[in-house]
């Protein structure tokens, strides 16, 4: 009996074993640290509608003139397009100066949310590509 490729088969088979062993577990914890990521953008997103849904209570306290303190804002901020970051900050910027002109602050107001609103989406399908 010719032990030559019966031997050379055990000793393939260990060497491919062995190298599957030692590069599996990066491969694993690359496609782990991807599910996290997307995980962690998914929350981010689902934060800064909370924001977007929660404008229209009476007591303005989650209108977008608050925003600017708000975590979700500004975990998300740096992704924002900049007409979504201008219509947010100054709609807070210009609070005082609106207060007189309450058709005009409310039109601001809820141009804000649907700038801000539409770039979330545009946020989480064209940038992070959740959808």
């Amino acid at each position: 009996m010719d032990w030559g490729p019966i031997l050379a088969g055990i000793v393939s088979g260990g060497c491919v074993g062995a190298l599957t062993a030692w590069i599996t577990p990066g491969q694993a914890w690359k496609f782990e640290k991807k599910r996290l990521r997307q995980k962690r953008r998914a929350e981010v997103l689902s934060f800064a509608r909370d924001l977007a849904e929660g404008y229209g209570y009476d007591d303005g306290e989650f209108g977008p003139e608050n925003w600017e303190d708000r975590i979700a804002y500004s975990q998300i901020r740096p992704y924002l397009s900049e007409k979504a970051r201008r219509a947010v900050e100054d709609v807070a910027r210009s609070r005082e100066a609106h207060q007189s002109e309450k058709v005009y602050w409310e039109r601001s107001r809820e141009y804000a949310v649907h700038v801000f609103s539409d770039d979330l989406a545009r946020i989480e399908s064209d940038v992070w590509g959740l959808v």
